[in-house]
Formats: structure tokens, C-alpha cells, sequence
């Protein structure tokens, strides 16, 4: 057998095993399997052809995926090489501008400096068996990423007897752990069907946490001790790349010994956790033992997104910067700043200019220092408050 029908073997493979998945809905209501499919290139200006894809759309009458999930399949005699992954990571950034999650499958497993390559640019690594389905290699519950953990030797090693196992995102799974992680849709049971809310909902249950007569602000931990009694907070050590979680059956919070006690990350990661409860609990408790956070899903500028596979996630950021940044204590702060450094346009215009310049980071990093939070954060409130007017060519300038 040649290298090309070894080559259409495994994706043959591949997409036998993905027909059912898809075809149940299990990536969502309105999902489409591919072989072959080609994808334009930005970089190239030309098409290329992908070996199996699966894209998710909104409603059927949408023509643009919102996600494609994108399988490489490379059915070798040898462990896939670092530069297999090159040039699959080439490929994925010539078609970023949609939102793509990329796999690299193979039937043998991965040289060490692939894994490490894969785990930098955000790549699955899938080891296939010869087992034609998809089985769980130990239970594990949606975003519990530290709940499995195998050694490299496992997913590189030669034992095919083994199911699927995934190395995504620091840690290893099985596909079906990868693909719930990712927020595909699994079984129905395991369906998080997290209502839309809008901004003024979700700031009335941090208002509902903030007594009526506040002056001064108040540590999160102290807020999350006193007004909700039944929720837990604990330091420990977490996985590398996991800053806290929300053991959901436990009602804890658990925070990475990594962050400094009261820095700004620390703060907003365990009123993210906090928002998580407040806003999540009652869809979460019956579906999932706990849920962890990374850098990525605590980032602001997810916020400016609004699709269903990144609600938990945009819900929780905004709760925590409306807990951490109340407007009943930002709005005199901020008048307080434009009256000292004589700002009378009634907002913050940001351009190329030094002096804008310079009234942007004197205004948002003393309001940032003064609540405790990063400029991200107060930059976020201002902007959603319409306070805030940044030009595109100075978004490069400022932090």
C-alpha cells in the first residue's frame, strides 16, 4: 500500500468514526462533515484541500461556519514529526480569519518535540487506535482538565490496543473529552443550555452582592465570604496552565498558588469564579463535576464576542468586571480624573497623539490602581459606558 491509500485509509477512518457523531448532533443542531473540503488561503491566495473537516453553523440558513474543526490525518509507520505540525499550523493561519480548531491524527503517536510544538500553537494531537469508535479513556467531566493526566509515554508509545487520546490544551484526554472541552456538544445529558443575558442582568447580581451605602471597595474574597456563605475559596497547586476553577458539586472555588495573593489576575479570577456560581450553578450541578479557567477564558476581549460556545465564559468575565469595577464607585472616579487632567470632551478620546496618549494611561492606570484591577478591565467599563473612544491605530500603543 502506498503512502496516499495509506493516507485516504486513515481519513476514511476518521470520518467513519465522525459521520455518527455529527449526524447525532452531539457538535450541534446544524453541523456538516467533510472530506476533502477546501478551504482559501489568505497567505497563499490559493485553496487548500483539508483531509476531514467539520464545521457548526448558528441556523440552517447560515452559510458561514461559526466553527470548523479541521483533522490531519497522518497514517505513518514512524511518530509524527515536528514538521508534519508546521505545516498543518501554516495551513490553519492562512484561513484564521474563522474561528478553526485544528487535530493532528495518527496511528502511531508524536516525537516529544511535536507534543511541545502542538502545545504552543493551540494544535490536538489524536493518537487513533484500531478501534473503530470512541471511547472514553476515564471518566471525565467537562473543562476538568486536571482530572486527566498520562504521562507522554502514553500517547506517544506503540501499544494500539489503546482508544483515542488527545493532547490538547497542556493536558491529555480522550476525543470525545477534546471535543466536550472545546464546547461541542457531547450527549444530552451533558448539554449546558446557558441562557443569553443581557448586560443590565448581569450587573444586577453583582449590584445584589454590594450593600447600598459602599464607600470604600471591598476585598472580592471578603465579598465572596460574606454574602455567599454556602461558596468556598481555597489556594492549591493546579495544572500549569489552569489559573482556578469552580468545583461545582463541592460549591468551592479553587485558585493557582501561581497567583500573588490580591494582585489583579487573583482578584479577577476568583470574581470570575464567583461569577461562574452566581450566574451557572443551577445549569452546571447536574451536568459537570467542576470547571477551570485558563489565561485565554479570562480574557476581556472575549467579551466583544457573542457566540454560544464562549457564553459561559464572556458572562463570567463580565460579571467579575462589574464586581471588581462598580459603577456607583467608577463614575465619580472617573469624573474626579477628567476635572484634574482637564479632559472636558465628556469621554476619553484615545488616538496617536502623545498627549492623548498620555491621558489614557495617566487616567485608566490610576483608576486601575485605585480598584485594584488591570487597565483592561477599567478600559472595559469605560468602553461600555461609552466613556471610553479608542482610534484603531492606537489600540497598538496602549496596555
Amino acid at each position: 500500500m502506498n503512502t496516499t491509500q495509506k493516507g485516504n485509509e486513515l481519513e476514511a477512518r476518521v470520518y467513519d468514526i465522525l459521520e455518527p457523531i455529527v449526524g447525532s448532533g452531539r457538535y450541534g443542531a446544524y453541523s456538516k462533515l467533510y472530506r476533502h473540503k477546501k478551504y482559501y488561503s489568505h497567505d497563499t491566495e490559493t485553496y487548500k484541500i483539508m483531509d476531514v473537516s467539520v464545521e457548526t453553523f448558528d441556523s440552517p440558513e447560515d452559510d458561514t461556519p461559526m466553527f470548523i474543526y479541521i483533522f490531519e490525518c497522518k497514517n505513518y509507520s514512524h511518530k509524527v514529526d515536528i514538521s508534519d505540525v508546521e505545516e498543518f499550523n501554516t495551513k490553519l493561519d492562512g484561513i484564521s480569519y474563522r474561528a478553526i480548531k485544528g487535530a493532528v491524527v495518527s496511528t502511531v503517536g508524536f516525537t516529544e518535540p511535536t507534543i511541545r510544538l502542538a502545545q504552543k500553537k493551540q494544535i490536538a494531537l489524536i493518537k487513533i487506535s484500531n478501534k473503530e469508535e470512541f471511547d472514553y479513556v476515564i471518566k471525565r467531566e467537562v473543562n476538568d482538565f486536571a482530572y486527566y493526566n498520562h504521562s507522554l509515554d502514553v500517547l506517544g508509545g506503540e501499544d494500539m490496543s489503546s482508544p483515542i487520546l488527545v493532547y490538547d490544551d497542556f493536558k491529555f484526554m480522550s476525543l470525545l473529552d477534546s471535543l466536550e472541552a472545546n464546547h461541542v456538544q457531547i450527549s444530552n445529558d451533558k448539554i449546558l443550555n446557558v441562557p443569553f443575558l443581557k448586560n443590565e442582568e448581569i450587573e444586577k447580581k453583582t449590584i445584589e452582592l454590594i450593600p447600598t451605602n459602599l464607600q470604600n471597595l471591598t476585598n472580592t474574597l471578603n465579598i465572596a465570604m460574606e454574602y455567599l456563605p454556602d461558596i468556598h475559596i481555597e489556594c492549591c497547586d493546579l495544572p500549569c496552565s489552569q489559573l482556578g476553577k469552580l468545583v461545582v458539586k463541592d460549591k468551592l472555588i479553587n485558585i493557582s498558588n501561581e497567583l500573588e495573593y490580591d494582585t489583579p489576575r487573583w482578584r479577577f479570577t476568583v470574581a470570575h469564579e464567583i461569577g461562574h456560581y452566581i450566574l451557572h450553578y443551577e445549569y452546571l450541578k447536574n451536568k459537570i463535576d467542576s470547571y477551570g479557567e485558563t489565561s485565554d477564558s479570562l480574557n476581556l476581549s472575549q467579551c466583544s464576542k457573542n457566540n454560544f460556545s464562549k457564553r459561559l465564559e464572556i458572562q463570567a468575565n463580565k460579571f467579575a468586571a462589574y464586581l471588581l469595577v462598580p459603577h456607583q464607585l467608577l463614575i465619580p472616579k472617573i469624573i474626579e480624573m477628567f476635572v484634574y487632567y482637564g479632559i472636558n470632551r465628556g469621554r476619553l478620546f484615545v488616538d496617536m497623539q502623545q498627549c492623548n496618549l498620555d491621558n489614557y494611561h495617566n487616567v485608566i492606570g490610576k483608576i486601575a490602581a485605585y480598584f485594584n484591577v488591570s487597565k483592561l478591565c477599567v478600559a472595559y467599563r469605560m468602553k461600555e459606558l461609552n466613556l471610553l473612544e479608542i482610534t484603531d491605530d492606537a489600540l497598538t500603543y496602549i496596555s
